[in-house]
C-alpha cells in the first residue's frame, strides 16, 4: 500500500493499540482517593523477562511502569479535590475504560455511546461534513453518523491501553483546573497492518484504499471521512477493537493542554473543545490557544 490511508490529514488522531493474541494479565491497583480504582491490564512479560503468572503485574516496558508509578505519586501529593476529579477524566482515556463514567458526568450525557456521538458531531461540524452522508460498499450501506463515532471509540479503546500519562503542570484557579499533560499517541499505520491480516484484504480493503485515493483527488470531505473510518473500523473487527500505540513502547508522547470548569461541589464540567483535546480528536487547536500561556506559568514556577 502507498500509505494513502495513513498520510491523510483526516486521521483525526485516530490510531491505536492492536489487539493482542494472548490473554491479558490483570491486577487491581488502588489509586488516589477521588480518582477511582482502575483495573489496569499490562501485557507480555515481567520485568525480568519471565512469563507472568496470573497474579503478577506485567508491563510492556520499564519506562511505562515508571510513568504509571510517577503518576500515582503525583496524585498522592495533590490536595485539591477538583484537580483529582479532573485527572479522573484523563484516567478514563489513558488508563482504564470504566465506561467513561466521570467523563459522562462532566460532559452531561447519559451513556458512553452518547459521548462518542456528540464528540464526533463536534469534530465534523467545523469541517462542514454531512453527518447523514452514506455510501454503499460491498453489499453494505455505511453511514457517517454510525461509522464515525464507532471509529472514535476504537481510537479511545487504544489510548486506554496506555497504562499511564505524565502531568507536567497543574493548578486550580478562578474555578478552573489547568492541566499540561504529556500523553501517548496512536499509530495509524497499524490499521493497515491489521487489514493485511484479514483474509479479505485483497477483495475488501485494497479497493477501499483506491476509493480513498479517488475521494482525496476530488477533495470530497464526506467520502474521505466515511471511507477512512470504514477502513479503520473494519480493520480491527468493529468498535471493540484497537490498534497499537505509536512506537509500541513508552516514549512517543505529545503535549496537550486542558482548561476545565469546576462546579461548586468541586466536580468538573468539560466542553466539546476540551474533550476533543483530551481524547486527541482535535488537540491542536486547543494547544495553539493555550501553549504560550502554560509555558509562561511553568517558567514562573
Amino acid at each position: 500500500m502507498k500509505k494513502t490511508i495513513l498520510s491523510s490529514y483526516f486521521v483525526l488522531a485516530l490510531a491505536t493499540m492492536s489487539a493482542c493474541a494472548t490473554s491479558p494479565v490483570t491486577k487491581e491497583i488502588d489509586v488516589a482517593e477521588n480518582t477511582g480504582a482502575y483495573s489496569k491490564t499490562y501485557r507480555k512479560q515481567t520485568l525480568d523477562g519471565s512469563l507472568a503468572s496470573s497474579d503478577e503485574l506485567v508491563v510492556d516496558d520499564t519506562k511505562r511502569k515508571e510513568a504509571y508509578d510517577q503518576l500515582q505519586e503525583y496524585k498522592a501529593g495533590i490536595k485539591e479535590k477538583a484537580i483529582l476529579n479532573a485527572l479522573s477524566i484523563v484516567d478514563e482515556f489513558y488508563i482504564s475504560n470504566n465506561t467513561l463514567q466521570a467523563t459522562r458526568k462532566a460532559y452531561g450525557v447519559a451513556s458512553e455511546k452518547d459521548v462518542y456521538e456528540k464528540l464526533f458531531s463536534f469534530f465534523i461540524k467545523d469541517r462542514k461534513a454531512d453527518l447523514n452522508y452514506k455510501m454503499p460498499y460491498k453489499g453494505t450501506t455505511y453511514k457517517l453518523s454510525e461509522v464515525g463515532p464507532k471509529a472514535l471509540k476504537v481510537n479511545i479503546n487504544s489510548l486506554q491501553e496506555s497504562a499511564a500519562y505524565e502531568v507536567v503542570f497543574s493548578k486550580l484557579e478562578d474555578n478552573k483546573v489547568y492541566l499540561h499533560l504529556r500523553v501517548p499517541i496512536v499509530d495509524s499505520y497499524q490499521y493497515y497492518v491489521q487489514a493485511t491480516y484479514r483474509d479479505n484484504y485483497e477483495d475488501f480493503f485494497y479497493p477501499l484504499e483506491m476509493e480513498l485515493t479517488a475521494a482525496q483527488g476530488k477533495d470530497d470531505i464526506n467520502k474521505n471521512l466515511l471511507v477512512l473510518y470504514t477502513y479503520y473500523l473494519e480493520a480491527v473487527g468493529g468498535e471493540e477493537g484497537s490498534v497499537d500505540l505509536a512506537g509500541m513502547t513508552w516514549g512517543e508522547l505529545r503535549d496537550i493542554y486542558l482548561v476545565l470548569d469546576v462546579n461548586k461541589d468541586q466536580s468538573i464540567s468539560i466542553s466539546d473543545e476540551m474533550l476533543g483535546a483530551v481524547s486527541q480528536v482535535d488537540a491542536s487547536s486547543v494547544n495553539k490557544k493555550w501553549e504560550s500561556t502554560f509555558q509562561k506559568w511553568e517558567a514562573e514556577n
